[in-house]
């Protein structure tokens, strides 16, 4: 579903050749167009502006852009901190509720029986671009994980087909999209994207708005604070996440966190399910996500630089036992990894990279997200009592 295989026949190649312009065509069509810039010219009416729309409209060729996700600067002024505080949720809602969805997603399943069933689950997602070739939504990985089919509601009974264009499970993100070709013009219309503010400048106590689909009820609106930020969640450790006690039920996942100003600070994304755990929820940062997002809708995926190991972890109890060091046991390499290109082996134990004291792959893991794919590290590993150092340059994790 993420991927599709394009071919062209031999057949279809020469009919496409055979529409091509011919040199002289081409050249008798240049001829005029430098005739009307001329004239254009000497009327004056050809400004520097104008001609350059010209040429991009009529000589270049015609290509899609990729829509960029940015965040709005902080603005200036006080924060609203409770409802009363300079915070007008109607009005917030009706701005930024249009521009939050329902999803569903089909997936199938095999029976104890071994019969093939379907499935569907709903979320929520948020439009973040709106183009003449495309309406680009953003929501959460485990959304549209292993989907089949994936229907966007777009108005009350106004459902839409949508392709995966990219997703990202390490940050718990994906990018769905529906050709603008596919959406009648009186639908389109009242679509809009929703504005992404700064979460960087977030302040624990100010008003926080979660918007959604919870349990398929369609925009349901919640209203609490940010509890805390930078938040480090096991199930989540590729992020640091904003925490509040806006209400966030499942179906609220992919939904929007916004603030008083009508922005999209977060991305709704878990909520502790604990029957002693009342009022805490956690969103993706609105910064955390834009780069993701961004690179999810250029190539499909997110470049991560890996050593190219299947390792385990040895502790201080099992490095006594088997007489071997505190570190990362490397029960094998991965093949053209830059692990196997260096040199490392099944059965090293890597114990530093680039002097670092490695002992948990929760370290390995964040000191290589610190560097980018086609880095050199140095790796020390411990292979039959001899200590060896070797140079690894980091491939990609998924090419």
């Amino acid at each position: 579903m993420d991927q599709q295989d394009f071919q062209t026949t031999s057949s279809e190649a020469e009919t496409q050749n055979n529409k091509r312009p011919s040199a002289e065509t081409k050249s008798n069509s240049f001829a005029k167009l430098l005739v009307i810039i001329l004239i254009l010219a000497v009327v004056g009416g050809f400004s520097a502006g104008a001609g350059a729309m010209f040429f991009k409209n009529y000589l270049m060729p015609d290509e899609a852009q990729t829509p960029v996700l940015t965040t709005q600067p902080a603005a200036e002024g006080a924060i609203a901190t409770s409802i009363g505080d300079d915070a007008d949720i109607a009005a917030i809602v009706e701005s930024v509720g249009p521009s939050v969805i329902s999803i569903t997603s089909t997936v199938t399943y095999t029976d104890f029986f071994n019969t093939e069933r379907t499935a569907q689950s709903s979320g929520s997602g948020v439009i973040y671009a709106v183009t003449s070739e495309s309406v680009d939504i953003l929501t959460n990985e485990h959304v549209v994980a292993d989907a089949k089919e994936v229907m966007v509601q777009l108005k009350p009974d106004q459902y839409f087909k949508a392709e995966i264009v990219g997703k990202d499970k390490s940050t718990d993100l994906a990018i769905i999209r529906i050709p603008a070709a596919d959406i009648p013009a009186e639908v389109l219309d009242t679509v809009k994207a929703a504005k992404f503010g700064d979460s960087d400048n977030l302040r624990v106590g100010e008003v926080a708005i979660a918007i959604g689909n919870p349990l398929g009820y369609n925009s349901t609106v919640t209203v609490g604070v940010i509890s805390a930020v930078d938040r480090e969640i096991k199930d989540k450790n590729s992020l640091k996440l904003i925490q509040t006690d806006a209400a966030i039920n499942p179906g609220n996942s992919g939904g929007a966190l916004v603030n008083s100003r009508g922005e999209v600070i977060g991305i709704n994304t878990i909520k502790i399910a604990n029957t002693e755990v009342e009022g805490i929820g956690f969103a993706i940062p609105s910064n955390s996500a834009v780069p993701i997002v961004n690179e999810l809708a250029s190539k499909g995926f997110v470049s991560r630089p890996y050593l190219g190991i299947y390792g385990m972890e040895i502790n201080a109890e099992t490095a006594k036992a088997y007489d071997i060091p505190v570190g990362i046991y490397v029960r094998g390499v991965i093949e053209s990894s830059g692990a196997e290109t260096a040199g490392i082996a099944a059965e090293d134990v890597i114990i530093s990279v680039d002097d670092t004291r490695i002992e948990t792959m929760t370290q390995l893991s964040e000191l290589l997200a610190q560097h980018k794919v086609g880095d050199k590290v140095t790796v020390r590993v411990v292979r039959g009592g001899s200590t060896l150092e070797l140079e690894v340059t980091l491939t990609d994790a998924n090419s």
